[in-house]
């Protein structure tokens, strides 16, 4: 899977709830995931994100 923006798209913003916590996702620039940060800290982008019971995750994801 090779996620990207529309060329006109410098960034995009979606919340989800799953399995009791909520995921606050901010997407920006286009092409190739570069980096991942999760609630501040940087995460290994070949790694899932585990879910929190009943809390939020803050999540900004880097396209190169």
């Amino acid at each position: 899977m090779k996620p990207c923006l529309p060329p006109s798209w410098n960034d995009c913003f979606i919340s989800k709830k799953f399995r009791g916590c909520f995921y606050n996702v901010h997407f920006t620039s286009s092409g190739k995931v570069t980096s991942i940060t999760v609630n501040g800290e940087k995460h290994d982008i070949k790694k899932a994100i585990a879910p929190i019971e009943n809390g939020q995750l803050n999540i900004e994801v880097m396209l190169g």
